[in-house]
């Protein structure tokens, strides 16, 4: 995973796969909660238990998209509206292997399974609500620092690392 944006700065969300845009992240802004101005954009996590006893996991987040848009720092964002909804619909393609970067900590091996977005396109703008799923395991996300040192190459060992 190449690091390219850096949440809270230049984005909300970031998601990277393999096949999209080389593997370099991209960053997204997501809509802000409208109950409260201090509360910020929401990702929400939904876990469900099986009658097996098996899980399967769910990630919530709407992404807002349009020309010029402002980022957190106040500067105004890189892509375009029709290049952040390219690299959207690219990612909801994706069947495994999405890692998804948002203020708590990291999501990695999310998929695109079932229903995955439901867009609703202004004049303006376009606010893409979307939904990833992994049937594995629930952990909480993963801590940013932790997670970029567990690259192949990176400093944490094999039993502190994260699978990437």
């Amino acid at each position: 995973m190449t690091v390219s944006h850096t949440i809270g700065k230049d984005c909300n969300l970031i998601l990277n796969h393999p096949s999209v845009n080389g593997g370099v992240d991209v960053g997204f802004l997501l809509q802000p909660d409208p109950r409260s101005v201090n509360a910020g954009p929401v990702v929400q996590l939904q876990r469900e238990i099986q009658s097996d006893g098996s899980s399967v996991s769910k990630v919530y987040f709407s992404v807002l998209m349009a020309d010029s848009l402002v980022n957190p720092d106040g500067t105004v964002h890189a892509e375009s509206r029709s290049t952040m909804y390219g690299f959207l619909t690219q990612f909801l393609q994706q069947a495994s292997g999405v890692t998804l970067g948002f203020a708590s900590g990291f999501i990695p091996n999310l998929a695109a399974l079932g229903h995955v977005s439901t867009e609703m396109h202004y004049g303006d703008f376009s606010l893409v609500s979307c939904q990833l799923t992994d049937n594995a395991i629930y952990y909480a996300p993963a801590d940013p620092v932790a997670f970029y040192a567990s690259a192949w190459d990176g400093a944490l060992t094999w039993s502190t690392s994260y699978w990437r």
